[in-house]
This record gives structure tokens, sequence and C-alpha cells, in this order.
């Protein structure tokens, strides 16, 4: 049983349970801390990322974007950021952005991934970056961002994915 009720049971288990390290969304870390009688380490919410090299099989990290992204996107480690090394972003994003427009993924991104994606992107915001969101029933927001050739400084911030509504 993975209900929340058996889950808050869980966290008042005096004796049985030493430390509780709750992985998830920040509804449930949040309620660990709030309702635990047993000791929390309490753990961030995460921004998992997907980095792209120059390097990489590019069908493949399609499908690996895509299921990271899709396939389970509420649960903690599902894909929240895409960054793409410069060398293949012109070849890659497009054949990204066109695996996820088959879920309504909508992409967002850094100024060099609008000018590829054209209308098939929209500007990312300084207030997008770095949260965690699911997809409900509206699309998702998939932010990319570039990584430069030399080194691993990041040429915008870090991307992330976005959806209609943030993780609870």
């Amino acid at each position: 049983d993975t209900s929340r009720e058996t889950a808050t049971k869980m966290m008042k288990l005096n004796g049985l349970l030493d430390v509780l390290i709750p992985r998830g969304g920040a509804g449930l870390i949040r309620s660990c801390v709030e309702n635990a009688t047993v000791p929390v380490i309490e753990t961030g919410t995460g921004n998992c990322h997907i980095y792209v090299d120059a390097t990489a099989d590019l069908e493949m990290a399609v499908n690996i974007v895509f299921n990271a992204k899709t396939s389970r996107p509420s649960v903690c480690n599902a894909a929240e950021s895409l960054l793409v090394h410069r060398d293949v972003a012109q070849t890659f994003l497009p054949m990204c952005q066109k695996k996820l427009a088959e879920k309504n993924v909508e992409i967002r991104g850094c100024q060099e991934t609008c000018k590829i994606l054209g209308d098939l992107a929209v500007p990312a915001t300084e207030e997008d970056y770095g949260k965690e969101f699911w997809i409900t029933s509206s699309p998702a927001r998939w932010w990319a961002a570039w990584r430069k050739p030399s080194g691993t400084s990041i040429t915008t911030p870090p991307a992330t994915v976005s959806a209609s509504s943030p993780r609870i």
C-alpha cells in the first residue's frame, strides 16, 4: 500500500525506523518533515537532467529523452532538464521535438534553442529555471540549453522541464 495515509503511519514508527530519507516530490518531502516523529533527513525535490553529448547516438538519445520525460512524468526521477552539446543541437533538437510532440510536450528553451526550432519552441523565462513540474492533462514544457564544446560551462542557465502545474 503506497497511500499517503500508510506513508504517514510509517513516519511515526518510532523504535522500528531509525531515520527517514524521503525521495520524491515537494509534497512528500514536506509531509515527512511535518508529520514524522522519527528523524528525517530532508532532501531537495531535485531537477533531473539529461545531457546529450556530441558523440551520442542521437536516435538513442531521442528515445531516452522521450522515455524519461513521458513514461512516468510525476515520479521524482522524471527528466526535468535537457542539455545538448552545441555540435549536435542543430540535428538533435528537431529530432527530439518531433518525438516529444507525440505526447504534446512543448519545448521551451534558451535563445539558441529557439533559433533552431523557430515556432516549435517557446523562450524560457528566468523564473522557469530550476523548478520541478509534472505533466497533467495540459502539455508539458521541455527546456533546452546548450553546453560549450570546449568545457563544462553552460551558455545559459540549466534548462528545466515544466508543465502546466507544479508538482505538489
